[in-house]
């Protein structure tokens, strides 16, 4: 749990560095894009990391895991496949190419680590269900007299 508290503190603060670099090339998100990347990017591994500090463990790794395979694909798709105006090969030149190409790279990196580790919190944190033994009321099967 602590590699993902690392993870997402990275994330969280090569965020707002990414996001001055937009907004210093002028690379501007379409509304979707921008919702997108407020709820997935920003605020869904910050509430999977709260979840997974709670007794919700499970459904925090979950939410991890979505935010940070989703903010990866994303990321991957907007900055280094599609031939759009964040694609990091095709900024304009300036002080801020660098630290966006940089932060790009970064933020994918946070993004699969988080992804990884999300995944493995998933496979080893048990099932409440089956770490309890709440099968309904009985917890054994049934025998026949």
């Amino acid at each position: 749990m602590i590699a993902a508290a690392l993870i997402v503190s990275a994330h969280t603060v090569l965020m707002p560095v990414h996001g001055a670099a937009h907004a210093a090339l002028n690379v501007e998100l379409s509304a979707w894009a921008s919702l997108y990347v407020l709820c997935v990017v920003g605020i869904g591994p910050i509430a999977g990391l709260f979840l997974l500090r709670s007794c919700r463990q499970r459904l925090g790794a979950a939410i991890l895991f979505a935010a940070t395979s989703g903010a990866l694909l994303f990321g991957l798709w907007n900055h280094f496949i599609a031939h759009g105006p964040d694609q990091v090969m095709h900024l304009q030149a300036g002080v801020w190419r660098l630290p966006f190409q940089a932060t790009a790279m970064l933020l994918a990196a946070s993004e699969a680590a988080g992804a990884v580790v999300a995944f493995r919190l998933l496979y080893v944190t048990p099932r409440i269900a089956a770490a309890s033994g709440a099968w309904g009321v009985l917890s054994h099967p049934i025998r026949k007299r």
